[in-house]
């Protein structure tokens, strides 16, 4: 894998806001409320009993990153992170591999 990667002790926190998640020393695991626009390939997903990629409004834990690519694309937007984990974020963790 390339790229930053989490690692050390995972932080609770509640009250995350847009500036915390763009904090690129830092790796989120965060439960956010999401409104995904309608499109070709809707870009994070939902886990209610099986894995789906749903348009509309719902709750769902996400890697931030990855929420992050998809509000920069468009594609997403939040309407609430309710809380999450911070780990340190780590670009050598396989580097000898």
């Amino acid at each position: 894998m390339v790229g930053r990667m989490p690692v050390g002790t995972p932080v609770y926190q509640h009250n995350i806001g847009l500036e915390e998640l763009l904090d690129e020393s830092y790796v989120w695991f965060v439960k956010a409320t999401v409104e995904v626009l309608p499109g070709k390939y809707p870009p994070v997903p939902l886990k209610d009993k099986r894995l789906m990629h749903p348009c509309g409004v719902f709750t769902s834990y996400f890697v931030g990153d990855e929420l992050l690519d998809s509000v920069r694309h468009g594609e997403c937007k939040i309407r609430e992170i309710h809380g999450g984990y911070r780990f340190a974020a780590s670009e050598n963790v396989f580097k000898d591999c």
